[in-house]
């Protein structure tokens, strides 16, 4: 005879996949450069809405790019409890 068929994964096989492909896929954010980011990825950022993405975009125009990620805590309406949350997902690249 041919070739044996290969199995067909149950519908509850490939649920789990998906539903363990979409958790890996949200728990690996992708760094964000302070320097090149844009409006919008600034306010997908956790506690970061229009506002705040605003005054960094503000901050950036009239103090230069960003040097460390610490100065982020100058933008208004970003203090230390905030500035924890974001530094594990902002960056600053080298110049």
């Amino acid at each position: 005879m041919g070739s044996p068929i290969p199995p067909i994964p149950s519908t509850a096989q490939h649920a789990q996949t998906s539903q363990s492909t979409q958790v890996s896929s949200n728990s690996q954010q992708t760094l964000l450069d302070l320097n090149t980011a844009t409006l919008e990825q600034l306010d997908k950022l956790p506690g970061i809405g229009e506002s705040k993405a605003k005054a960094i975009l503000e901050h950036r125009a009239k103090k230069g790019k960003f040097k460390r990620v610490e100065e982020l805590m100058d933008v208004k309406g970003i203090g230390e409890k905030m500035f924890a949350k974001l530094k594990g997902l902002v960056y600053v690249a080298p110049s």
